[in-house]
């Protein structure tokens, strides 16, 4: 297991505009310490409503990843297709039960470090990206409006951050009715990352306040990566920091390949 070595290091801030922070983030191992799994989630409702969505979806996560034991690369494709079924119905439940919690939900991306092969799994906005000495690269496709239209042609990339829908998404957990058969709840993306080679994973309080060059820019540039994460609320917090700010970054070391 010596080409399998992680560093980690997550951050969570409120912002400058909001009085609550309604994400949640989340490192877990499995079982067998075979698998080590990293979550954000960003939350949306009613008032303390998105936070208690965000920490269901991590809390319930987590019980779960601690239990899981790898067997191969199916299995955990399953897995985490799986939970995320279970913490959306869970979140829907709540949120029928209870008046303070109607209509809430959030956002997921996860990403899951073997020692072979990585796989990042999102569920709404909230981004997965491979950072490396040749830039940056966005790993999941967000579940939003603009997504929509850039994918049919109507808007392009360059105009889709400055979007007066930006802010619509199309897929959230507590939101999806995984009942039916057609419903796709999460995306799965496998990636193979190189000794020294990053993932970052981000709410949209951070990607809607820093251009993706300007994060490459700021992790390549930081002694640690705790430094990093830092910078990056920093950043975001200086350009307006419009919406609660949520870091988790992975550095693989060690080995040739994971």
């Amino acid at each position: 297991m010596d080409s399998f070595v992680l560093d980690s290091f997550q951050i969570s801030d409120t912002g400058k505009v909001r009085e609550l922070n309604e994400d949640n983030v989340g490192c877990f191992v499995s079982k067998d310490k075979a698998v080590r799994f990293y979550i954000v989630a960003d939350g949306m409702g009613g008032h303390l409503a998105g936070e208690v969505a965000s920490q269901m979806a991590v809390e319930i996560f987590g019980e779960a990843a601690g239990e899981f034991e790898y067997s191969d690369e199916e299995a955990l494709r399953s897995f985490l297709s799986e939970i995320v079924d279970v913490i959306n119905r869970k979140i829907r439940k709540k949120s029928s039960e209870s008046e303070k919690c109607r209509n809430m939900g959030t956002t997921a991306v996860i990403y899951a470090a073997t020692e072979s092969f990585g796989l990042f799994c999102n569920v709404g906005d909230s981004r997965g990206y491979i950072i490396s000495d040749e830039g940056i690269k966005q790993i999941t496709k967000d579940h939003s409006l603009v997504q929509s239209m850039i994918d049919d042609g109507y808007i392009f990339g360059d105009e889709a951050q400055k979007h007066h829908f930006s802010h619509v998404i199309t897929r959230a957990l507590g939101f999806l009715k995984t009942d039916k058969e057609d419903e796709k709840t999460c995306d799965l993306f496998k990636v193979q990352p190189m000794t020294g080679e990053m993932v970052i994973l981000c709410s949209d309080g951070l990607t809607n306040m820093i251009e993706d060059e300007d994060i490459c820019k700021t992790v390549l540039a930081a002694s640690s990566l705790e430094d990093a994460g830092k910078e990056l609320v920093r950043i975001a917090n200086e350009n307006g920091g419009h919406d609660n700010i949520t870091v988790s970054l992975i550095r693989y070391r060690g080995g040739e390949k994971i």
